[in-house]
């Protein structure tokens, strides 16, 4: 069936490969849809990051302001570089409008584009893979999980590029301005990268547990309401209730336990900022006292790191989206990669032209994927046309899925032929089928 939305001729799916040297991550795998706009994408960061390292160039001029025209009280020279600092704000400001109106259609077209596609594999998909999924994992999937990859493709995943790139390089300023101050903080960064890399194994546990416990939540509400007259008629809705308020406890659980884990992470990023100024300031001081640094230089640096604040405390936040992302993705591939157990022969049979509406089961099995016996054995009858047939028997013996055989719903697991050779070639008998 197709949606509409999804070029035949250019399918996005990314199909495994078994001679890859490695298998791509969930995230990785969604490269073909992102493919028409990676200019767009490759824009975007570059223009930001030209737009986030003016930032880095501003402290440098006030420390050449500092240490010339304060420093030798000619104030005459200081409107250059202060022309030169509102220019570099300017060009601040400008990139972050061109990043998002770069990024702002392209990631709404993944966003459509990638829920057309899971939509487009739902309705080739079984009847029976669909009974084993529950329709709030599935409605969880396409919506929430699809909302914070969007988010991902637009925001985080540029940002954590963007961010890292700014604090190599803003480090890498404060060891060529004063190496003193560049050690401390990297050396008060190594306890940043233990507390992010624990978080990131942690959270990401979490952030699977919690998706899927919102889709058990999701799937509750949904079957209640649909069966609202079953649930009032039979007086179940008091045990439905205590099973939704269950589900939705277990989900406050998980989702506290990520505020835990993020409380960690911030604290410990918060926590180090105000150490690593500190330091700074008092190896500054010290150091201009001695004569050995300039007050622009320790000003210049205590700027830098002011403006590194920012992509630090980010980091807790990006890992955290980072982890939400990759779950989504991997959620999504699920739905993706499920077997497509009824697909079309690959030389079809061409329909008559008159039909005559006769049904004919041959000596017929079925057997559900998940089953250890068939459900269906040596199922054989003929319903001629304007012939009404009953089926009877007790439940579970298979009315049901012998009904969805016959619109291939389901696909017959079984089918006994008895070999029958006409007496013609060996070639008509082939054709004959």
């Amino acid at each position: 069936m197709s949606t509409g939305v999804l070029d035949p001729e250019a399918p996005t799916v990314v199909e495994s490969n078994p001679n890859a040297a490695r298998t791509p991550t969930s995230l990785q795998r969604f490269a073909p849809f992102l493919a028409p706009y990676k200019w767009f994408y490759i824009g975007s960061i570059v223009v930001s990051l030209i737009a986030t390292l003016t930032g880095l160039v501003i402290p440098l001029v006030m420390q050449r302001v500092i240490d010339g025209p304060i420093a030798d009280r000619n104030f005459s020279a200081v409107w250059w570089p202060a022309a030169l600092i509102l220019l570099l704000g300017t060009i601040d400001a400008a990139g972050i409008w061109v990043r998002r109106y770069l990024v702002s259609r392209p990631s709404s077209q993944f966003e459509i584009s990638a829920r057309a596609t899971v939509f487009d594999k739902l309705q080739r998909l079984s009847v029976a893979a669909h009974e084993s999924w529950e329709s709030g994992q599935l409605l969880s999937r396409a919506i929430a999980d699809l909302g914070s990859l969007r988010r991902f493709m637009a925001f985080i995943g540029p940002f954590i590029i963007i961010n890292a790139v700014t604090l190599v390089v803003g480090i890498g300023v404060l060891l060529v301005q004063a190496w003193q101050l560049g050690l401390i903080m990297l050396v008060t960064s190594v306890p940043l990268v233990i507390a992010c890399t624990r978080f990131e194994t942690l959270y990401r546990v979490v952030a699977r547990d919690a998706q899927d416990q919102a889709g058990d939540v999701t799937t509750t509400v949904e079957e209640s309401i649909q069966g609202i007259r079953v649930l009032k008629a039979f007086g179940r809705s008091a045990h439905l209730g205590k099973q939704f308020l269950r589900q939705a406890y277990t989900l406050r659980g998980t989702e506290l336990k990520k505020v835990r884990y993020l409380a960690i992470i911030w604290a410990v990023i918060v926590g180090l900022q105000p150490i690593t100024i500190g330091a700074i300031l008092a190896v500054g001081t010290y150091s201009i006292v001695q004569g050995t640094m300039t007050v622009g230089t320790l000003v210049a640096a205590i700027a830098i790191v002011t403006f590194l604040l920012w992509p630090i405390e980010s980091f807790g936040y990006l890992l955290a989206e980072l982890n939400n992302a990759r779950t989504a993705a991997d959620r999504y591939w699920e739905i993706i990669d499920t077997p497509e157990t009824v697909t079309d022969p690959d030389n079809p049979v061409e329909l008559p032209d008159t039909i005559r509406g006769r049904v004919q089961f041959d000596r017929v099995g079925f057997t559900f994927p998940d089953a250890s016996s068939p459900l269906l054995t040596d199922v054989s009858f003929v319903v001629e046309p304007g012939e009404t047939v009953a089926l009877v028997g007790n439940t579970g013996s298979g009315k049901t899925a012998l009904t969805n055989l016959v619109p291939r719903l389901l696909d017959a697991t079984e089918t006994i032929e008895d070999p029958v050779l006409f007496s013609a070639s060996a070639r008509e008998n082939i054709a004959l089928g």
